[in-house]
């Protein structure tokens, strides 16, 4: 699968066990394509990960709130 996606065999293996939480939009394309999704698929693929960097970037926020200066 990382052959095929042209991204290396550690860092699929670090996306698969969860060591890696934050590929790029360019990855998660790439996995798709490897994967041979429709279209649908590939855009249900996209929103996912749009929206996981939406919740970290919000949790992050929150926290900076509540961390005094």
């Amino acid at each position: 699968m990382a052959t095929l996606a042209g991204i290396s065999i550690d860092y699929y293996v670090r996306l698969e066990r969860g060591k890696e939480t934050r590929p790029s939009p360019s990855v998660v394309d790439a996995l798709a394509r490897a994967l041979q999704r429709d279209d649908a698929e590939h855009q249900h693929l996209q929103h996912q990960h749009l929206r996981e960097l939406a919740v970290r970037a919000a949790r992050i926020a929150l926290i900076r709130q509540r961390t005094p200066p």
